[in-house]
């Protein structure tokens, strides 16, 4: 029966496999990329030689190649017409929805300009209420000065109490006509902030509009501007593109260079690295089995890179999900050192150790077998089945529930 300790280390071992897979997939992503870089480079350069080399034979061309870049250029420039309406079409759309923003900010300026006439036309008459309230005031405190000064207040007092009242009335009206001139301001200061936001909104919707239709403008004009060279470049790409060779011979009497790989002699690029092994030849009948060949390997290195990323995420994935679990091992191992508990006796379910001798199988694979893009291809589809969200998932559950009933029946 193992312990604790045995089980953080079989989890470690596989954490180690599992690193190794990924640190040579990220090498192989790398290495990948770098000749997909120096393909699309070199395909580039073929297709300028065999687009001059078309354009001066064109009439003359071999196998039926007139015919397919003339059907080519007929879709091309049906292709062209239907990109262009799509691209008018979002233009309009942009500059329709940028003059709505515009006459909805106009429409919102003026409706706040005739809100701003109707409380300043309530504010001026509250205002000289105001002051007719302080004067009445001002004229009320006089009399009652002047009334009971001496002993006229003894013979005034009926009158000044009578006096007092009507001010104390007109003090009411006046802080009743102070605190609506305040609301009235108060009103003022929150329509303003809600004007300027919106507008703000407004302003910025309407220049990230124009932005984006002035934007697609300058596609339009471009592709109006360039159409005839775009037809041309867009034919040629659909028909050279799409030539690839014939399934390469066998043989290795021609080593690679840089690699080492071996080729048979006919091999123009090296069959795995796409090193260059003959030399260039301008001319069509040279061109054009030189572009199909690199055509085959840009597609394979653009189906190595892909595997690559698929295998890469998947492994990182599993790499993340055994550093948690490493984690909850060792947090078990600590309570197992601090506190007085028996030492843990569990042994890694025999399934789960089953299953990760796939870890073991794919960094083998990657390590021996995958210097060929196609073949990591393959690799990333049975990894993909094999290694499976679900079937991670179920690996980790059932190492956690052997670890969650051992604790439970041993520590109680």
């Amino acid at each position: 029966m193992g312990n604790l300790q045995s089980f953080a280390q079989y989890i470690a071992s596989c954490h180690d496999v599992v690193s190794a897979t990924e640190a040579r997939l990220l090498d192989l992503q790398s290495r990948y990329e770098a000749f997909y870089q120096e393909v699309s480079s070199v395909r580039e350069q073929e297709l300028a030689q065999l687009a001059w080399e078309i354009s001066r034979r064109r009439g003359a061309l071999p196998e039926g190649l007139d015919a397919a870049l003339s059907r080519a250029k007929e879709q091309a420039e049906r292709d062209l017409d239907a990109r262009l309406a799509e691209l008018k079409k979002a233009h309009d759309e942009l500059a329709a929805s940028a003059e709505q923003a515009r006459k909805t900010s106009a429409d919102l300026e003026a409706e706040a300009r005739q809100r701003n006439v109707d409380l300043d036309a309530k504010e001026e008459a509250l205002k000289a209420r105001n002051e007719q309230l302080l004067q009445g005031i001002a004229a009320y405190n006089a009399r009652i000065r002047e009334m009971g000064s001496g002993f006229g207040f003894l013979l005034n007092l009926p009158r000044m109490r009578a006096l007092q009242a009507k001010r104390k009335r007109l003090d009411d009206e006046h802080e009743n006509v102070a605190a609506r001139i305040d609301r009235v301001r108060a009103e003022w200061a929150r329509r303003e902030q809600s004007y300027c936001t919106r507008q703000d909104e407004l302003r910025q919707e309407w220049t990230d509009l124009r932005t984006k239709a002035t934007a697609v403008q300058a596609k339009i004009d471009h592709l109006l501007a360039t159409r005839a060279t775009v037809v041309v470049r867009t034919a040629l790409e659909r028909v050279l593109f799409e030539l690839f060779p014939s399934a390469p011979q066998q043989g290795d009497n021609l080593r690679c260079p840089r690699c080492g790989f071996g080729n048979p002699t006919s091999n123009r690029f090296c069959q795995y690295c796409a090193l260059r092994l003959q030399a260039d030849r301008p001319d069509l009948e040279g061109s054009l089995p030189e572009i199909a060949e690199l055509n085959y390997h840009f597609k394979r290195f653009s189906e190595g890179m892909r595997a690559c990323q698929e295998l890469i995420a998947l492994v990182r994935g599993l790499r993340c999900g055994l550093e948690a679990f490493a984690k909850s091992i060792d947090s078990m191992l600590g309570n197992e050192n601090r506190y007085p508990l028996p030492k843990l006796r569990i042994d890694v379910p025999q399934v789960c150790a089953d299953y990760s001798r796939n870890f073991d199988v794919l960094r083998n694979a990657v390590e021996e077998r995958a210097a060929h893009p196609t073949e990591l291809a393959r690799m990333a589809e049975q990894a993909s089945q094999q290694l499976s969200q679900k079937n991670l998932q179920g690996y980790f559950e059932r190492m956690g529930q052997e670890l969650s009933a051992q604790a439970s029946s041993q520590w109680g």
